[in-house]
């Protein structure tokens, strides 16, 4: 995984009306990810901010647009596909419609979606992650275009190392981590999972499974 950060223009305050984390979870009937709903209310349960986690199972590009206006997040989480090949081969979310209908619109305009909710351009949005495979492109738009803080993935990963590496990172911020502490414990937290493996003369053992 990847973190970027940017120097930050100028600060707004956070009201009460706005969310701690805005939560996009999308599994589309062409390619399933069946972990994507739960890693969603994993990250949830982690953290200690209660209803102030907004969560979207499913969901298109015109909702988040919308529940960016609405809810006014600080953070957001993108767990789905992130490289759908689109328009000629460029990589884009794969968001879903009702029913689980996939749905792809130009990376440059989700860049843009979010970016105009970021710290440096007035809004509320500190950090976006764009937890699937391959979304650095994305993430580098958002990080030079008004997002002070952006993770995403430069490969392709697992969709429990995703999910894992997600809920160490988030439960870490909740404990009042910065960003760059939380992401070094979520990678940990990472390495530390096992599996249990036979060992020599028919001992077991556990190793590391990522």
């Amino acid at each position: 995984p990847q973190i970027y950060r940017r120097p930050r223009l100028h600060m707004s305050l956070t009201t009460a009306a706005s969310a701690e984390l805005l939560i996009f979870a999308c599994s589309p009937r062409v390619a399933p990810l069946p972990e994507a709903g739960s890693e969603a209310t994993d990250v949830a349960m982690a953290t200690s901010w209660g209803d102030a986690v907004h969560i979207s199972f499913g969901g298109d590009a015109e909702r988040l647009r919308h529940t960016l206006i609405t809810a006014r997040p600080r953070r957001f989480l993108f767990t789905g596909h992130s490289d759908v090949i689109f328009n000629g081969g460029e990589k884009t979310l794969g968001f879903t419609k009702p029913g689980g209908t996939l749905e792809l619109v130009e990376t440059e305009l989700v860049a843009q979606i979010l970016a105009s909710h970021g710290v440096n351009s007035g809004g509320l949005l500190e950090l976006a992650f764009i937890n699937g495979c391959r979304s650095e492109a994305l993430g580098r738009m958002l990080a030079t275009s008004g997002v002070p803080c952006v993770v995403c993935w430069r490969g392709r990963v697992c969709d429990g190392a995703a999910r894992v590496f997600a809920r160490a990172f988030f439960q870490a911020v909740a404990g009042c981590m910065s960003y760059e502490r939380a992401f070094v414990e979520a990678k940990r937290a990472v390495l530390l999972v096992t599996r249990r493996s036979g060992g020599r003369a028919g001992t077991a053992v556990a190793t590391p499974l990522y």
